[in-house]
């Protein structure tokens, strides 16, 4: 019998920093200013699942956002 045991939560965090990093150097090319903060959520495994803080200023960033 063998099992697969997924990633811990110490594993996720590390991985989930580079990628936090990279996420939000990206959107800065981008859109400067508008995003505040990235989030590598446990969940996606540290890489599939990005949570985007960003900055609205007016009615266009509802759409911008998306």
């Amino acid at each position: 019998m063998q099992t697969l045991v997924g990633p811990g939560e110490e594993h996720v965090s590390l991985a989930g920093i580079p990628t936090e990093a990279a996420v939000m150097w990206m959107c800065e090319d981008e859109h400067r200013g508008y995003v505040l903060q990235t989030y590598a959520h446990s969940s996606g495994g540290g890489k599939f699942l990005q949570v985007i803080q960003v900055k609205k200023t007016a009615e266009f960033d509802d759409d911008r956002a998306r």
